[in-house]
């Protein structure tokens, strides 16, 4: 908390074109302390609200959204479990991560020179590379039934 109210007077300095001894002169007048890091929480909140009143604007942060990344445990772990339960039962002959953002990159047609990597996927990526690998793993699956049942 306190971090982020210190960020932002940084970030209104900036925005308010205030140079350095104007800032000073107005952090002292505000709370009689000329440096942020020497205040409490509650005199920084005062100093926040001081730069608003004077046109300061407070953007709220960027986040991603899960409706446009898969970078949270959900896809992204389902992947790589697939990926891992094939390596184990023997249907992949290379379990590494490289392997499996090689495949990601042919799944998903990449066009030349970029790749993909599990972790960066977009929801509706993940999705469909979700359902590639155990599309893939039912056909292996099937072919290996096939091959023990003519033993």
């Amino acid at each position: 908390m306190r971090k982020r109210l210190i960020q932002l007077a940084h970030v209104a300095k900036r925005e308010l074109h205030l140079d350095e001894d104007i800032y000073r002169s107005v952090l002292n007048d505000i709370t009689g302390k000329s440096s942020c890091a020497k205040m409490s929480i509650n005199e920084l909140e005062q100093v926040i609200e001081h730069f608003k009143s004077v046109g300061f604007k407070v953007k709220a942060r960027k986040r991603y959204s899960p409706k446009t990344t898969a970078n949270t445990l959900g896809e992204v772990a389902k992947i790589r479990a697939l990926w891992i339960s094939m390596f184990k039962a023997g249907f992949i002959k290379d379990g590494s991560e490289q392997a499996l953002d090689k495949f990601i990159t042919r799944s998903l047609k990449a066009p030349q020179g970029i790749s993909y990597h599990a972790a960066f996927l977009k929801q509706d990526q993940a999705r469909i590379v979700i359902e590639m690998l155990k599309q893939w793993q039912k056909r292996v699956g099937s072919k290996a039934k096939l091959q023990e049942k003519k033993q």
